[in-house]
C-alpha cells in the first residue's frame, strides 16, 4: 500500500492530465503540503506572519492567486534545509563552510532542487550538500561538495537523491 499524505488532494487523472490544468493541480499539492509542514504538521495553528510568508512569492492577476513556489529562489549564507517549496538555493560560502541539507524523501518523489555556489574567492571553505539523516546522494552517504561558481540539481527517487 502507497504511503498518501492526508494534505495532498487526489484529483481526477484526467485534471493532472490536462496540459492547463495539471500544473495549477500540482502547485496548489505543494503549496497545502508546504503549509501544513511550516504549521507544524496541521492547519489549525497558521498565523497571518506565515501565511504572508508562504504568499511571498504569489502573483496576483486580479482574479485569482496563483501560487508557483517551485522554483522559489532562496539566497543563504549559512547552514540551510531545503524547503519543500524551495527550488534554487544560492549558497555564499565566502564568510564560512556551509551544508545544504535536503529535505526527506519521503513521499516526494520526482521533487528538484538546484544548489548553486555563488561565492568565488578562493577559499578553505566548503559548500557541502547532504541527505537527510542516512539518505545517499548519488550513493554517497557523506554529502558531496559543491565547487566555487558551480551548481547540481539533485532529484529525488524512491530511496535517495540523484544528481542530474
Amino acid at each position: 500500500m502507497a504511503k498518501v499524505d492526508p494534505f495532498v488532494i487526489q484529483w481526477p487523472e484526467a485534471w493532472v492530465r490536462d496540459p492547463e490544468i495539471g500544473p495549477v493541480v500540482h502547485y496548489l499539492n505543494r503549496f497545502l503540503y508546504d503549509l501544513w509542514l511550516r504549521s507544524g504538521g496541521g492547519v489549525d495553528d497558521v498565523n497571518e506572519v506565515q501565511l504572508n510568508e508562504i504568499f511571498n512569492n504569489s502573483v496576483d492577476d486580479g482574479s485569482s492567486i496563483y501560487v508557483d513556489k517551485s522554483r522559489r529562489v532562496v539566497d543563504v549564507s549559512a547552514n540551510y534545509t531545503v524547503l519543500y517549496s524551495d527550488g534554487i538555493i544560492r549558497a555564499d560560502a565566502s564568510g564560512g563552510s556551509i551544508t545544504i541539507t535536503l529535505p526527506k524523501i519521503d513521499g516526494i518523489e520526482g521533487y528538484e532542487f538546484t544548489i548553486k555556489r555563488t561565492d568565488s574567492a578562493t577559499t578553505a571553505n566548503t559548500l557541502t550538500i547532504a541527505g537527510d539523516g542516512s539518505e545517499l546522494i548519488d550513493g554517497h552517504a557523506g554529502g558531496v561538495d559543491v565547487y566555487l561558481l558551480s551548481s547540481y540539481t539533485v532529484k529525488a527517487n524512491a530511496t535517495g537523491w540523484d544528481i542530474i
